[in-house]
């Protein structure tokens, strides 16, 4: 056994080191018996592991501005984890062009409304409704709303529709302990001609709570309607500009 021991020893010292910048005399033993490489096995992975960061520091290296990446092979960026906000694709802006155009679409509750179709309307009241305005005539009034690009378009046109005057008389009502509240009268026209109010909203498939709403906004100097505010506010739990600017 002892002979073995030298004859190793012997070989290791009369072996020469390996060939290596990073090798220092710490590779080896206190007496020069052993020699361990796994110090410079170390050494260049740490080596390695600075290119790595001197090249994620480069700003010209491969990933470029916020939100893009530069492939290193193509000079075309390639889009990052940050999406930019599509607002047409949403789908409660999605929902509000079906429902201004008159399509099919499906509500918050996730049913399904069905889509408005013209269906003639026949009125016998003592406007004669039917009569002034022709079938065609109403087809052409039903798609020509549904047309008009926004609710705001819509709202507009149902105020310019509608005139609102003053009663030519008025009927004291005696011993009344709520007079009636209603000082004005509502004219519907189509086509310059004067309808009812029920064939009104037949041919244009709307409900009495639209024409309210549309007429409660209208301004009494120029009878234009205001503009809808829903979802103008700025929201609550939102951070002030001059917080925002500090942070970035």
């Amino acid at each position: 056994m002892d002979n073995r021991n030298r004859a190793k020893r012997i070989a290791l010292q009369s072996s020469p080191p390996p060939s290596s910048s990073t090798s220092t005399n710490e590779d080896f033993s206190s007496d020069h018996s052993c020699y361990h490489p796994q110090q410079n096995i170390e050494i260049s992975t740490e080596l390695e592991d600075s290119e790595d960061n001197e090249e994620r520091r480069d700003p010209e290296g491969p990933i470029g501005n916020l939100g893009e990446i530069n492939h290193p092979d193509s000079d075309e960026p390639v889009r990052g984890r940050k999406r930019v906000r599509n607002f047409d694709r949403w789908a409660k802006n999605i929902r509000k062009r079906k429902r201004t155009a008159g399509q099919e679409y499906r509500n918050v509750r996730g049913s399904i409304v069905p889509a408005k179709v013209f269906t003639p309307v026949v009125c016998s009241c003592r406007f004669k409704c039917s009569e002034q305005v022709s079938s065609e005539n109403q087809e052409a009034i039903h798609v020509m709303f549904y047309q008009l690009t926004s609710w705001d378009a819509q709202t507009t046109w149902l105020c310019s529709t509608i005139k609102t005057l003053e009663p030519k008389r008025r009927k004291q009502r005696q011993n009344a302990q709520n007079p009636s509240r209603i000082n004005y009268v509502r004219q519907f026209m189509l086509l310059d001609k004067r309808v009812c109010k029920s064939f009104f909203l037949k041919v244009i498939q709307i409900s009495n709570k639209r024409l309210d709403y549309a007429l409660r906004n209208k301004k009494s100097v120029s009878g234009i309607a205001e503009r809808d505010k829903r979802g103008q506010h700025v929201p609550a739990n939102k951070l002030p500009d001059e917080k925002l600017n500090w942070i970035s």
